[in-house]
């Protein structure tokens, strides 16, 4: 997935790898789709986990409220550095 923003950084939309397979010579704003679904950076983990299930994925993009890209959360990425997190927690403590 590639995420389409304009000069300051707002999220227009994304293009799928299968959108950019099809068609390589395309132009982004041709193939991308518009108005992604996207999550705030105040969101706790176990909101974004509920809303992730509810919507059938298991990734998302992070933007302000004024729609500028923050980041891309990726369920199974998170799980495994919390994982991580704890394993390294419980061996100091």
């Amino acid at each position: 997935m590639c995420v389409a923003v304009n000069d300051a950084r707002v999220v227009l939309g994304v293009v799928k790898e299968e959108a950019m397979i099809e068609d390589p010579d395309a132009a982004v704003e041709q193939i991308m789709e518009s108005g992604p679904v996207t999550i705030r950076p105040s969101w706790s983990f176990e909101e974004t986990t509920e809303y992730l299930r509810e919507q059938k994925t298991d990734h998302i993009l992070v933007t302000t409220s004024d729609g500028q890209l923050v980041g891309f959360f990726d369920q199974k990425s998170a799980e495994r550095q919390m994982g991580s997190s704890r394993v390294a927690t419980k061996s100091r403590s």
